[in-house]
């Protein structure tokens, strides 16, 4: 089955998340932007906090919406990798990267951290794209949406394009998440195409906003739905490269 990723800003909003039964905790200012990122003692102050749980899950934290200046990047992640993130996501416009691009995410990802790319439904990548980026040494590469209009991830792709682009990932031995202001009726058709996670951020909050508070009973539901999912059909595959994320999400 897919694990579940809460997008959260703040640690109230993380321990909240980790209550319900994330598997995937992902740092994100929302109100900074598609990816925006948490202030550096945010980040750091989660990380210290999820080491004392019992339970382990995964944590990761956006960069900021800088995909238009690719120079700012590794200065990013290397704060991020300070702070102790163990994966850090990077948005680019994933279409065609040109060789500079290319070079600065092969730079990042000898930083440290594991780097997800995050490439956008509005102009996402071909098998070919997706291949250059394997090259330069990320752990994954997800779907999400750069205009947070209320289009979901859903209504911009159609399901055959997304499993196109889960098969090329996975295939590459990457990790694979879909997000995108998905909802709870995305669960099942999503979780079909065996990404190793699904993202969720607005489903989690209050009113369905993004930028308002995170709700404990919206994020319950989504857990909810996520294991009801996991109850009717096992959709795990056996040649998953990270087996792991398909084995916490059933704890």
């Amino acid at each position: 089955m897919s694990a579940f990723l809460a997008s959260v800003r703040s640690l109230d909003e993380a321990t909240i998340a980790y209550r319900i039964g994330a598997d995937w905790i992902d740092l994100k200012e929302p109100s900074a932007g598609a990816l925006g990122a948490v202030d550096l003692q945010t980040a750091i102050d989660v990380v210290q906090w999820l080491r004392l749980q019992p339970r382990e899950a995964y944590l990761s934290a956006t960069i900021g919406d800088c995909w238009e200046s690719p120079s700012l990047m590794p200065a990013r992640v290397k704060n991020l990798h300070r702070a102790g993130i163990e994966y850090v996501k990077i948005g680019v416009f994933a279409h065609s990267p040109s060789p500079d691009l290319l070079r600065v995410i092969k730079l990042c990802c000898s930083i440290g951290p594991k780097i997800i790319v995050v490439c956008f439904a509005e102009d996402p990548p071909s098998q070919r794209d997706i291949a250059a980026f394997s090259s330069t040494g990320i752990s994954g590469a997800m779907l999400d949406t750069a205009q947070k209009t209320g289009k979901r991830l859903t209504q911009i792709m159609t399901s055959a394009d997304l499993a196109e682009f889960v098969t090329a990932v996975r295939q590459r031995e990457l990790i694979c998440g879909l997000a995108g202001s998905l909802s709870i009726n995305d669960i099942g058709c999503l979780s079909k195409l065996t990404p190793d996670y699904l993202g969720f951020r607005g489903a989690l909050c209050r009113n369905g906003m993004r930028e308002s508070g995170f709700s404990e009973s919206a994020a319950t539901q989504v857990r909810r739905a996520v294991n009801r999912e996991a109850e009717n059909g096992d959709h795990t595959n056996d040649e998953s490269p990270v087996p792991e994320l398909h084995d916490m999400a059933g704890n």
